[in-house]
């Protein structure tokens, strides 16, 4: 066999088993990896969406609270109400029940069943005395499951002001079917999703199409960390906190599970898309193949017929690098003979190894960043933890600044998911992740960012930030990132602040409904700002302070403020001060429930 036909054969094969080897570990690895993100992804999905059903779980509560307290107040003013009159209450009040019960805990009035057919009240829950013996002023129970009925609601007891009796009122949670449903709307690969109590009883099931009540009872996960692969979809279990952990009635009744009481969300997710993802790629890699396949055999051509010449020139070279380990050394022999190719080849590969090298020592100086990252998120969590422990404790501190310490906290944690979050050779950032628009309470969030702006001030003795909320506020509702607009409101009163001459003066912060717009108006007596700055605001960086990086927070501002349709107008007068108002449409497209009526701020 001639010597160009056996380096031909040496030259396929070793491309083909390095190239081969290559591409098979590189499929297995993308395709590991491809169902790790795909899983990763709805398991994120499913956790997310449990916390807002804990959220919207405990902010339904105050809606119910307020309703049983102005049932109560008629009580005490009238004395024992008409079946009649609470049943138009209960219209009123938006709320599915309405129950007065006796000192004794028997049902004496009840807006939908014959009261003397339900059970005493103690008999739910021993604790429910503490009500008429003066030891406690509300009791309310998380979702559960009142036999007979099919569909899961929310209860509440407060006392009347002589405490003779006990009002009661009750929830269908139709938020549960809300919100699940827009989550199916969200995301097509999610086929169902359901609700169970911690003993495994449905709450119900939810499809893109339909929902449906039913009584199964399935055996729960012990753990919910992890998904499990069911052939056509993954299934996933998120353990959801309840507004009530600790449940004297669920205890009662069972359905708590060691004393403690939660929710836990089934996801099935289909598996079609993942199957059609990995499908391609196994057909990219099998391209791969045949182009290696290719390669190989046009390397091994070229080699055997440019290889034999000044062969021993090439081997003399290639020994005097491998002996002296210099591999900034090139063999850089001339012509187009095969040895010629490939030498420049072996050049090339030294090449490579330099470079390989050197992404070598990035990945690995990437990979220490990214493990500090997550080190730091790890350590900041405890600290945090121990302040939202120690929050309850502060009875001397105002509970308005216990919010303003609460937010603080909740923003550093957020801080501390992202560093968590950051993935390998991703530059790591602290922005918000959540570009995401929610229907949110204007008023109630600028109070949040003055109640911040105040503790960051209190040191300026001369400053003063004063908030109102006019009429018609209620429905003051945006589609707005929140997060964004907090920012905004931050900045602008920032600016505001330094306005002032020593930081002493007047800020007006001011909620206002006008026509079918939510307008927030930021005033103050500072130094005003010349009119022919004005025109300019919003459009370049500009600033009276100086400062090279100044003036960018206004340009964020407007178009922040415009992405979410909205407009800034800002009037000022030099030696005056300066009113900017933001300017927000009203949301109209479905206004919200009494029960949905639950923002994230």
């Amino acid at each position: 066999m001639k010597f160009s036909k056996k380096i031909f054969i040496s030259v396929f094969l070793s491309t083909l088993l390095v190239s081969g080897s290559i591409l098979w570990t590189s499929y297995f690895h993308s395709k590991d990896q491809i169902e790790e993100d795909f899983s990763s992804r709805y398991k994120v999905f499913s956790d997310v969406l449990g916390k807002t059903l804990s959220q919207l779980d405990v902010r339904s509560e105050s809606l119910m609270s307020n309703a049983a307290k102005y049932v109560a107040a008629q009580d005490d003013r009238h004395g024992l109400l008409s079946t009649h009159d609470l049943k138009k209450m209960k219209d009123d009040l938006n709320v599915s029940h309405i129950f007065v019960v006796n000192s004794q805990g028997q049902f004496i009035r009840s807006t939908n069943e014959d009261p003397h057919l339900i059970p005493n009240a103690f008999s739910f829950c021993p604790k429910y005395k503490d009500l008429v013996i003066g030891t406690s002023n509300i009791a309310a129970t998380p979702i559960i499951h009142p036999e007979p009925e099919p569909k899961p609601y929310k209860f509440l007891f407060v006392p009347t002001k002589d405490r003779k009796r006990l009002i009661e009122v009750g929830i269908r949670v139709d938020f549960i079917a809300d919100t699940l449903a827009e989550a199916l709307k969200s995301d097509q690969n999610v086929q169902t999703l359901s609700l169970y109590s911690p003993h495994g009883k449905a709450f119900g099931h939810f499809k893109s199409d339909n929902v449906a009540f039913s009584e199964e009872k399935i055996n729960l996960p012990e753990t919910f960390s992890s998904w499990s692969d069911k052939g056509d979809h993954y299934e996933f279990f998120t353990k959801v906190t309840s507004s009530h952990p600790s449940c004297c009635q669920c205890d009662i009744s069972g359905t708590s599970k060691n004393g403690e009481y939660y929710y836990v969300l089934r996801s099935t997710v289909s598996k079609s898309e993942i199957k059609a993802i990995l499908a391609s790629t196994t057909n990219k890699f099998l391209l791969y193949g045949l182009l290696s396949i290719l390669l190989a055999a046009i390397l091994g051509w070229f080699s055997s017929r440019r290889l034999v010449q000044n062969i021993e020139l090439a081997v003399k070279k290639v020994k005097e690098i491998g002996e002296e380990e210099d591999f900034d050394k090139r063999i850089n022999l001339s012509g187009d003979d095969e040895v010629a190719y490939l030498t420049k080849q072996f050049d090339k590969l030294l090449e490579s190894l330099e470079s390989s090298k050197s992404q070598l020592i990035d990945a690995e100086k990437a990979k220490a960043k990214l493990k500090m990252a997550r080190e730091v998120s790890h350590n900041i969590r405890s600290p945090i933890i121990a302040i939202e422990m120690i929050l309850p404790m502060l009875t001397s501190v105002p509970e308005r600044l216990k919010n303003v310490l609460l937010g603080s906290a909740n923003e550093i944690k957020e801080l501390a998911d992202r560093l968590k979050n950051c993935k390998f050779g991703e530059d790591i950032d602290l922005t918000s992740n959540n570009k995401a628009p929610k229907i949110s309470y204007i008023p109630a969030l600028a109070e949040d960012i003055v109640n911040q702006k105040e503790c960051e001030t209190s040191n300026y003795k001369g400053l003063k930030i004063k908030l109102s909320i006019g009429e018609g506020t209620e429905k003051m509702f945006a589609l707005i990132n929140p997060t964004e607009l907090r920012a905004v409101l931050s900045n602008i009163l920032n600016n505001a602040i330094e306005a002032l001459p020593e930081h002493s003066g007047t800020i007006e912060v001011r909620c206002e409904s006008e026509d079918s717009r939510c307008k927030i108006v930021i005033a103050d007596n500072g130094v005003g700002i010349p009119s022919s700055c004005l025109k300019k605001l919003g459009k370049i960086p500009l600033s009276l302070k100086g400062g090279d990086t100044r003036g960018t927070g206004l340009i964020h501002a407007f178009k922040v403020v415009e992405d979410f349709g909205g407009k800034i107008e800002v009037s000022s007068a030099v030696g005056l001060g300066t009113s900017l108002s933001i300017v927000l449409p009203t949301y109209q497209e479905r206004r919200p429930h009494k029960m949905e009526r639950v923002i994230q701020v």
